[in-house]
């Protein structure tokens, strides 16, 4: 397997697992997860997504709903 195609393997993970989870929470905090879905797919074409801060951005409400009801 090259290395291309181990991060496309992986890449392909993490969608599954953050699309899982999504299904998981609240109706109030789906389009937060659709958000930081979308904004992580643009980072790949877009590195500036990730120096601007658009991504920690996206994925603040995330991980502060993360952190409170996932212990």
């Amino acid at each position: 397997m090259s290395a291309a195609q181990g991060k496309t393997a992986e890449l392909e993970q993490y969608k599954a697992e953050l699309a899982a989870t999504a299904d998981r929470v609240p109706d109030a905090l789906k389009a937060d997860f659709t958000n930081l879905k979308d904004t992580a797919i643009a980072g790949l074409k877009d590195q500036t997504v990730y120096s601007s801060g658009k991504f920690e951005k996206a994925m603040a409400p995330v991980t502060t709903w993360l952190s409170a009801n996932c212990k």
